[in-house]
């Protein structure tokens, strides 16, 4: 892609973050940059090769697994889901979508569902189905809850899921995208405790204090 600055343009730049709103950080950044040092002169192209390519973003469309594809983002709110789903769509053409959701109580989780609806069921042609649960915050709101939120917000109770414990729901949506092999997905998303939750059990699973339920530690393909 490129990007702008205060003073320079930097064409084919490879950002290893996916959505067009990452972009646009990436030029902000570059502009602070350009800024920190009098923002008259462009930065040398191989200094901003380097720096990006050493770009990080936990829990921002964050890749965790490959087999079966694993995406988190800690998107909680309308606006953040909507840029999410946007990214995801663009950069993984999936013909199932599994997705697994947990919100917290001060959150507009009627809002969020709405935006799912309308990104998965309203306006594409993939397989969609909600796995709802909570991360371990007192804040969380209970799984039953978010069922009947989501189906406030239109979802077919059909393709509702309700897990009571997180490593319950990941393990759930995995091996159902496992069953359907090639263009299938699990996203991750909801709230910031759901996807540090998520990373732990995704990155730990001997390890895991919930390892007793089945689950999580079958379906990881490391």
């Amino acid at each position: 892609m490129t990007l702008r600055g205060l003073a320079g343009e930097y064409p084919d730049i490879e950002l290893p973050l996916h959505g067009e709103h990452q972009g646009q950080n990436a030029s902000l950044a570059l502009a602070a940059v350009e800024a920190f040092f009098g923002g008259d002169r462009a930065l040398a192209r191989d200094v901003v090769l380097a720096g990006f390519a050493q770009v990080r973003s936990p829990g921002r469309l964050e890749m965790i697994r490959s087999e079966p594809l694993v995406v988190l983002d800690a998107a909680h709110n309308p606006h953040g889901v909507r840029a999410a789903s946007t990214a995801f769509k663009e950069a993984f053409e999936l013909s199932h979508v599994h997705a697994v959701v947990g919100i917290l109580g001060e959150k507009d989780a009627l809002g969020i569902f709405e935006v799912l609806r309308e990104e998965y069921v309203d306006s594409t042609d993939a397989t969609f189905r909600l796995y709802l649960s909570a991360s371990d915050s007192s804040r969380a709101i209970a799984p039953e809850e978010l069922q009947e939120i989501a189906l406030d917000a239109g979802f077919d109770e059909n393709i509702i899921t309700v897990c009571n414990h997180l490593d319950e729901a990941l393990a759930t949506g995995m091996e159902n995208a496992l069953f359907e092999q090639e263009s299938a997905g699990v996203l991750v998303t909801g709230s910031v405790t759901v996807i540090g939750e998520a990373r732990t059990l995704l990155a730990q699973p001997e390890e895991s204090p919930t390892a007793s339920r089945p689950a999580l530690k079958d379906l990881i393909v490391i």
